[in-house]
């Protein structure tokens, strides 16, 4: 697994959250005492949890999609209860590249499908909008936009972080591809 632990402090309570091939897990950073533990079985985890208050959000790819993960406090730990049901939980089946919050959206690139750049409510896990425009890669944010570094080009991509629709406000190919990898296809 390739996922990195993200830390979190829920009800004042402060947890390491971590995903693994047949868990997600609250582990108190104090003492190494598990607080939480949510069944999910992922063939391989990439991308990071994202954590907003009393919730948590994961999401796999070879069709395993994402899970909201809820949690309660129960006497000096937490109970983990799923939000999404069956059909919600394939909107988003992120391989790599992470996904990202903001003001209550998951954007993120989903391999369901044919693949696409996709926002979804994280509340609900409605797919907002979705955009096979360009392929997947890596997803940063920053002063309010995602910037996209393209797996197959090299090129990289910034793009509004709105959930009004996809919206590429430029790109620019990186000027020397690295010699570690196959030269991109460049038209």
């Amino acid at each position: 697994d390739y996922v990195s632990p993200v830390k979190h402090t829920v009800n004042g309570v402060e947890m390491i959250v971590q995903m693994t091939a047949s868990h997600v897990a609250g582990v108190s950073p104090k003492d190494g005492a598990v607080l939480w533990t949510y069944p999910r079985e992922a063939r391989i985890t990439i991308s990071s949890p994202v954590c907003d208050g009393n919730k948590v959000f994961v999401a796999s790819a070879y069709n395993v999609g994402c899970d909201l993960i809820e949690l309660t406090p129960d006497g000096g730990k937490f109970t983990a209860r799923g939000v999404y049901d069956d059909d919600t939980k394939k909107v988003m089946q992120n391989h790599h590249g992470g996904v990202i919050l903001i003001d209550g959206h998951v954007y993120g690139y989903s391999d369901k499908g044919r693949g696409a750049w996709t926002c979804m409510e994280l509340k609900t896990g409605k797919s907002v909008w979705a955009s096979s425009k360009t392929p997947k890669g890596s997803l940063v944010h920053a002063d309010g936009r995602l910037v996209r570094f393209d797996e197959e080009k090299g090129d990289v991509v910034l793009i509004a972080a709105s959930p009004k629709g996809y919206g590429e406000h430029g790109r620019f190919g990186i000027p020397k591809p690295s010699t570690r990898r196959r030269p991109p296809n460049r038209a």
